[in-house]
């Protein structure tokens, strides 16, 4: 919260019961807290909304989608959210030990085979994100939690400054706490995954050498020109003599300059200092839960119930960022995705002004025929999978992806018709009839255009042929003479 040392937030909700302040932050404080009629401890962020600064709610509703969406081993567990017209409270589990700042705090050097521990479980926990193509963006000791000492367990924690890099073109961007940024943002360059790589290298040599390898004294000034000559990282020769070879060589890279070698995924197996282990995580459709949890936001919108509205919006949203993205090779399903996630962005930030400013007079609605559409098939799995089936379709068509589009289109129209046919007189059946003949006349239109396409492309081909026969006769006849 931004010129606020600490959330003035009620004492107790009906859900849980606030204790001590054990952390702050520029947009939300934690507390240690229990659940009603439960003994356990919950920590719980506070998020204060603010009428002119909608920062703080886009922040906390990210954070609160990243963690209903991941699920990981190392990384910290979602338990509950919680909102008011004045704050929005996200739950998750909770630690007596604290972060690693804290253990940290006294000056103690920690072993190779300590370090080697809490480096296979933050790696774990990147690779896991970076396989979904998600960015931390804020990898530092205080964001990794210590569930349990000796041995080590920690958690990934805060994911205020996450976001899913739905464009492979790296971007750039400043994110991150200052001594843990990689080079490139400092320096202005494009970001990638691999940024997150270097901050957790940044934690490793704190780790075993007890500071960060530029020294902290610097003013941000300097710091950058050190970047910028691309100063080695030096290492206190007494501590370094003492590490494995292995040690030195996944550290040495961690902390490379160059981007490309940072170890990201495949690669890290090339490391015998760091041991993956396969991470029992379900699996999930993130296509079919970002239409699901979508259509559930509409319904909350249509309720002018804004808050969970966008909350329910931005864990859609980045549900269909990481399907967006793993679909990047398929180009015309990939540009129908992005223009897809621009509408919904947009829409998001409407339900923000709405929420914010909190006036909810007037109900909102979202601009997008197609959603209000699928929003009205929810009890209908067989429609809302044969419309689906027809969009997709559509969308190839559009592309000029015609047999792929059309095989698509044809059978999502066909099912439509079916399971139409059966469906009682209401507005949800003229509706969908009304869209169930657009589709149908634009697929044909598309095919009565290709059609004409390849008889033109054909009658050029015949005509350039015929006019080739003519030369080789011309030719012929002057040979004779």
């Amino acid at each position: 919260m931004t010129g606020e040392k600490e959330c003035p937030v009620p004492k107790a909700t009906d859900t849980f019961i606030l204790g001590e302040l054990i952390g702050t932050g520029s947009f939300s404080n934690v507390y240690k807290a229990t659940i009603k009629g439960d003994d356990d401890s919950i920590a719980i962020k506070a998020f204060k909304l603010h009428k002119k600064d909608g920062k703080a709610f886009e922040r906390a509703a990210a954070e609160m989608a990243f963690l209903q969406i991941l699920d990981h081993d190392n990384i910290i567990q979602f338990i509950l959210c919680n909102l008011n017209r004045e704050y929005m409270y996200l739950g998750m589990e909770y630690s007596e030990f604290g972060s690693i700042t804290k253990v940290m705090a006294n000056g103690e050097l920690y072993s190779e085979k300590i370090v080697q521990g809490i480096m296979n479980q933050i790696m774990a926990a990147l690779n896991y994100l970076h396989g979904r193509y998600i960015l931390h963006g804020d990898v530092k000791p205080g964001n990794i939690i210590i569930i349990k000492p000796d041995p080590y367990v920690i958690k990934l924690s805060d994911f205020g400054l996450a976001e899913v890099l739905v464009d492979p073109v790296p971007c750039v961007k400043k994110m991150g706490s200052f001594y843990y940024m990689a080079p490139e943002i400092h320096l202005g360059f494009p970001a990638d995954l691999t940024a997150d790589l270097y901050s957790a290298g940044v934690v490793m040599y704190e780790l075993l050498f007890g500071r960060t390898p530029f020294l902290l004294k610097s003013t941000r000034e300097a710091f950058t020109t050190v970047l910028r000559k691309r100063t080695s990282v030096s290492y206190a020769p007494n501590v370094y003599m003492g590490l494995s070879q292995e040690c030195k060589d996944f550290m040495r890279d961690m902390l490379s300059y160059e981007k490309y070698k940072r170890p990201l995924g495949e690669a890290l197996k090339q490391y015998p200092f760091i041991r993956l282990e396969e991470n029992r995580s379900r699996s999930i459709d993130y296509y079919k839960k970002g239409c699901d949890t979508l259509t559930e936001a509409i319904g909350l919108v249509e309720s002018k119930q804004f808050g969970p509205a966008c909350i329910s919006l931005t864990h859609a949203i980045l549900l269909l960022e990481i399907y967006a993205r793993s679909v990047f090779e398929d180009e015309g399903l990939y540009a129908y995705m992005c223009d897809r996630l621009i509408q919904y962005r947009q829409f998001n930030k409407e339900i923000e002004k709405r929420l914010l400013s909190k006036d909810d007079r007037e109900p909102l609605y979202m601009p997008l025929n197609n959603e209000h559409l699928r929003c009205m098939l929810t009890t209908t799995p067989t429609l809302a999978n044969a419309f689906d089936l027809c969009l997709v379709g559509e969308m190839y068509v559009r592309q000029q992806s015609i047999q792929t589009g059309g095989r698509m289109l044809r059978s999502g129209l066909d099912k439509l018709f079916t399971n139409l046919r059966l469906e009682p007189d209401s507005e949800r059946k003229g509706l969908l009839f009304a869209k169930y003949r657009s589709l149908h006349f634009a697929f044909q239109q598309k095919v009565v255009h290709l059609v004409a396409h390849i008889h033109r492309h054909l009658l050029n081909r015949i005509s350039s042929f015929i006019d080739l026969i003519r030369i080789v006769h011309l030719v012929s006849v002057n040979n004779q003479w």
